[in-house]
Parts: C-alpha cells; sequence; structure tokens
C-alpha cells in the first residue's frame, strides 16, 4: 500500500481552521505567528485566536502557573505589538502583568482578569497592581467629554460612594458650615449673600487644600489596603488551612456521630 505524506501547508483553510480551534490561543500564536509564512500569518491573526489571551497556564488537575520567561519574551518582542489591535479580554499573572500591559496599547481591551498565586512571585502590591491596570487600560470617550473640548473644558471625574476623596462634597461641606455659621436672621435673602460671600472667598489656595485633603485620604487608603495584602490575608489564609485540617481529622478522633448518639 502506497503511503503518502501531508503537510500541514497542504491542507485547505477551511481544514486548517478546525485543527488549530482545538489549540490553545496562547500555541497557535506562539507557535505559528511570524515563521516566516505569510498564510500562516494572515490565518492566525483571525479574531478567533486573537480576541482572547490567556498567559496563564492550566495543567490537567487544574493548577495554574506562570508561562516561562521565554515565551513573555517571544510574545512582548514579535507577537503582541502585531495583534494589540485585536485583544478584548486579557488573561495574565502579578509576575508578567507589567511587562504584558506595558509593551504596547490595546485598545479595545474591555476585560481584564489578574491571578497571584504567590504573594512572594511579586514584589508590586494589589494596590500598584491595579494602579497599572487602570493606567494600561483604553481610555474611553464620551460624548460629554468631546462636547467640553470644543469649548476647553475638562471634566474632572470623582469617586462615587468615597466622600472624603470627593472634592465637591468637601467644598459642599464648607459652603454649608459658613451658612450655618452666619445666617443669624434665617432669611432667604441673607442665605443669597452668604453664598455669594463664599464662593468669592474660594481662592486657589483653598482650593489647593480641598485636593490636599483628598490625596491624604487616598493614600491612606492605599496603605491600609498593603497593610491587609502583607499582615492580614496571611492570617486568615492560615486560619482557612487550620480548619480544613480539623474537618478532615475530625472523623479520625472517635466522636460519635449524631445519629450514633441517638441510636445510644
Amino acid at each position: 500500500m502506497n503511503q503518502s505524506n501531508v503537510d500541514l501547508l497542504d491542507l485547505p483553510n477551511e481544514i486548517l481552521l478546525i485543527i488549530l480551534k482545538k489549540l490553545d490561543n496562547k500555541d497557535v500564536l506562539y507557535s505559528l505567528l511570524d515563521v516566516d509564512n505569510q498564510r500562516l500569518d494572515i490565518i492566525v491573526q483571525e479574531n478567533i485566536f486573537t480576541n482572547t489571551l490567556n498567559s496563564v497556564l492550566t495543567t490537567f488537575t487544574d493548577d495554574i502557573s506562570s508561562v516561562s520567561d521565554t515565551i513573555v519574551d517571544r510574545f512582548c518582542i514579535n507577537i503582541l505589538p502585531r495583534i494589540h489591535h485585536n485583544i478584548k479580554s486579557l488573561i495574565v499573572d502579578s509576575v508578567s502583568m507589567e511587562r504584558i500591559l506595558l509593551v504596547t496599547d490595546y485598545p479595545n481591551l474591555t476585560e481584564l482578569k489578574l491571578f497571584s498565586f504567590n504573594e512572594h512571585e511579586s514584589s508590586l502590591t494589589k494596590v500598584e497592581l491595579l494602579e497599572i491596570a487602570v493606567k494600561c487600560a483604553p481610555s474611553r470617550r464620551y460624548k460629554v467629554d468631546e462636547a467640553a473640548k470644543r469649548f476647553d473644558v475638562k471634566i474632572l471625574r470623582l469617586s462615587v460612594r468615597h466622600c472624603v476623596l470627593n472634592l465637591v462634597e468637601l467644598a459642599w461641606a464648607g459652603f454649608k458650615n459658613y451658612i450655618r455659621n452666619n445666617n443669624t436672621n434665617f432669611r432667604l435673602v441673607d442665605v443669597h449673600n452668604l453664598a455669594i460671600e463664599y464662593l468669592a472667598a474660594v481662592d486657589k489656595p483653598l482650593s489647593t487644600s480641598y485636593f490636599q485633603h483628598a490625596k491624604k485620604y487616598e493614600d491612606r487608603f492605599k496603605e491600609a489596603d498593603k497593610y491587609v495584602q502583607e499582615m492580614v490575608d496571611p492570617i486568615l489564609d492560615e486560619s482557612d488551612d487550620d480548619d480544613e485540617i480539623f474537618d478532615d481529622n475530625s472523623s479520625d478522633d472517635g466522636s460519635l456521630d449524631d445519629s450514633e448518639e441517638t441510636d445510644a
């Protein structure tokens, strides 16, 4: 019987796509993109292979780990600069996150997932990792911003449900305190005049103090998050491990279960 060898490139595109869809996108891109074959380059840059990129390894036992530096290097140098505009979902680990996010921009990114395997694997805190993620996220465009830009107006967006970080809330509190402390006749015209007086007194030093106040509390919250990550989370993890050990050993200590106690 005659045997014939069929090369992968001898297959039509439809069959190639069926085969490649069975593989992980990361493996397809790493193995076939930029290997000096124009046909493969076109195929593997299809949206089905580039919309979602997972840089985290998952084993058959569902354990997760980081990819090797060699793979990350190839993606950062040869692959991501070519497919970055297609990526909509990005899954990264705390070790390679900074390199992957900063190597290029992702204008169509809508989802970012972060895996942290071990607190010793990354020198960055959760707050610092989040700052990198926010900095690398694609900027959103709003119609109100486009309209304001025509009049050289910049819109400042404030934190939701965090009054101590909201400069307007702080200014509004000072405004109300000023009127309450100086409103002696309780007439509407007096309230109007006091409001004008307060607004006229809001100068640059007072406005700057609002920003400094918000920045102080922002730094305080970051320090609190860092403390929880470094001091509290490890204690909670140890407590969970102790509970699991207790549950595993509870059936071996000779104690009777509810049914045995009832029968007795």
